[in-house]
This record gives C-alpha cells, sequence and structure tokens, in this order.
C-alpha cells in the first residue's frame, strides 16, 4: 500500500513540476512574420514604409524608435478589466536582415502585447489578420499594391485597427494617402516566407 502511495506522490510532484516548468517558458515563445523583398528595394524604403504605416495610421498614437537596421514600435492604451486599468503596450519589432543566398532583403515583424507586466508578452499569431494587414500596407506605400487596405474590426484585435484610439485606421480617403506618400513605382511583388 505504501508503495502505490509513493507513486501517486512522485506522479503528482512531477506533473507539478511539468507544469511550472511550462509556464515559466511561456514567455520564450515568439511568433513573427517575414517578406523577402528583391534588390528593387533598399534598405531605406522598406524602413520608410513601415514607419509609413504607422504614422499614417495614427502619428500621436505610435512611437517609433528608428535605428540602422529596425523599427520599435509601442502603442499605449488603457485597458479596462472589471474595476481595475491596466497599461496595455502593443508592440511592433520591424527588422531588415540580408538573404545570404541573393541581393534580396528579408523584412520580419513580431507583433505582441503587454500589460502592466513588460516581461508577459502576448504573441500575435504570424498568421493573423494584423500581419496580413501591415504586410499590404506596406507594399501599398512601396507601389507594389493599389490599393490601400481598409480595416476589418472583427479580425484586428485593436492592432493597427481601433476606431477609437487610431485616429486614421478606418479612412477610406485615397486622396489623403496620396497627398502623404510619394510612392517610388516598383514592379516587383514581395514573397512570403514560410515561418517554421
Amino acid at each position: 500500500m505504501q508503495q502505490v502511495d509513493k507513486i501517486k506522490y512522485i506522479i503528482i510532484w512531477l506533473g507539478i513540476i511539468f507544469f511550472i516548468s511550462g509556464c515559466s517558458f511561456k514567455n520564450e515563445y515568439t511568433s513573427s512574420s517575414s517578406r523577402n523583398f528583391d534588390n528593387n528595394i533598399s534598405k531605406d524604403q522598406l524602413l520608410h514604409a513601415a514607419k509609413k504605416v504607422f504614422l499614417l495610421t495614427d502619428k500621436k498614437a505610435f512611437r517609433v524608435d528608428s535605428y540602422r537596421n529596425e523599427l520599435q514600435v509601442t502603442k499605449e492604451k488603457a485597458a479596462y478589466k472589471f474595476y481595475t486599468m491596466d497599461i496595455q503596450n502593443d508592440k511592433f519589432d520591424f527588422k531588415i536582415t540580408k538573404d545570404d543566398k541573393s541581393p534580396n532583403l528579408i523584412a520580419t515583424l513580431s507583433i505582441y502585447r503587454t500589460y502592466d507586466d513588460e516581461n508577459d508578452k502576448e504573441y500575435i499569431n504570424d498568421k493573423s489578420y494584423p500581419y496580413e494587414l501591415f504586410w499590404n500596407r506596406i507594399e501599398y506605400i512601396l507601389g507594389l499594391e493599389k490599393n490601400w487596405p481598409l480595416c476589418n474590426p472583427l479580425l484586428s484585435k485593436g492592432i493597427l485597427c481601433d476606431i477609437v484610439d487610431l485616429e486614421n485606421s478606418w479612412f477610406e480617403k485615397k486622396e489623403i494617402l496620396d497627398l502623404e506618400i510619394n510612392k517610388p513605382k516598383i514592379e516587383q511583388k514581395t514573397e512570403k516566407i514560410k515561418s517554421n
């Protein structure tokens, strides 16, 4: 009988250890989406286009930090949960790297959300609508797409589309965009990179 009790305790402890270790590795998970741009598009054009996506959506809402090969963008918002309030941060990490096997550039975007604890990151799935919207808007700014993609409120999760917080995320007037964007004429399409 004692042997059975020992086995039960061992199984319970192994379950607890497994559960705790699984929770501790939660923040290590990341999700990102990448696109391959041909050599007709420069690194500076890509960085400028990514920055323009945020500034056109709402230049007051997004804090854009520019670096040589990347942008780090944050949008803060007060989030109410029952009787408490948290600060919700939407983070966008946009990086450009060189493809070793070709003259192409690889642009990678990672989107995640944090609340008061900056270390507890909620990554947005790389196949979700916010990524698709971001890449389509970059392609529009680069002259690869004819239309500025409009927001879909059901799929956006409040990222890049928020009628309350983001001044221009929903606008449809193309002439507003054409006034603000000096688009280069680029014929080559981008190529989606399969995620692992």
